[in-house]
């Protein structure tokens, strides 16, 4: 009859237990794999529709674009309406790239986004920066700060917009390369991994 030190013993005993574990890690494992690709494909809806949205209302508020926060984007040919077709260009491939789960329309969709996002990051911070020199000799001195302040804090939201941008394209760029491996096609430069794209787009269209 068997004692508990031999149970305990028992090398078939000790495997099963052992595979019951990295079962169920393996099971928690997918589980918050797939919680995390939910909440980025959730991600990829919030922009596609908040790209589609602001579009038009971007139009609608030109009359506020005079203000000195403003200045260097008035200089973009055709401003505001290119700047505005730019953005709505890419909701409109995000959101059916992303119901459809198509990486290379996605990739194209959120760079023109981080494009538009990083644009108004630099028109804000161009001005704010000449603002500040202006007015840091006059913060020294005590004296009153020179009229026609931008906003000072626009140019890190829209900044960081662009970073979150970049996140989601990279996140794509080293799926597409996990995908490649899988199918036996390592990728071995940025090549391959364009290539890889262009011939999932081609199946899919």
């Amino acid at each position: 009859m068997a004692t508990a030190d031999d149970r305990q013993q028992d090398p078939i005993a000790d495997l099963a237990m052992a595979l019951t574990a990295l079962d169920r890690y393996a099971s928690r494992a997918g589980t918050s794999l797939r919680r995390n690709e939910h909440n980025r494909i959730g991600l990829l809806y919030v922009h596609a529709i908040a790209a589609l949205l602001v579009a038009p209302l971007f139009i609608a508020s030109s009359g506020l674009f005079q203000s000195p926060s403003w200045s260097f984007m008035r200089l973009i040919p055709g401003f505001p309406w290119s700047f505005s077709v730019l953005l709505l260009t890419g909701g409109l491939i995000l959101l059916p790239a992303t119901i459809a789960r198509i990486r290379a329309l996605e990739m194209v969709a959120l760079s023109l986004l981080s494009i538009w996002y990083t644009l108004l990051a630099i028109g804000f911070f161009i001005p704010a920066v000449g603002w500040g020199a202006e007015a840091l000799p006059a913060v020294v001195a005590g004296e009153p700060l020179p009229k026609g302040q931008p906003g000072l804090y626009a140019w890190a939201v829209y900044g960081h917009l662009s970073v979150i941008m970049r996140v989601h394209l990279w996140t794509l760029w080293r799926m597409e390369r996990e995908h490649l491996a899988a199918a036996g096609e390592p990728a071995r430069d940025v090549r391959d991994i364009a290539i890889g794209l262009v011939r999932q787009l081609r199946r899919r269209l």
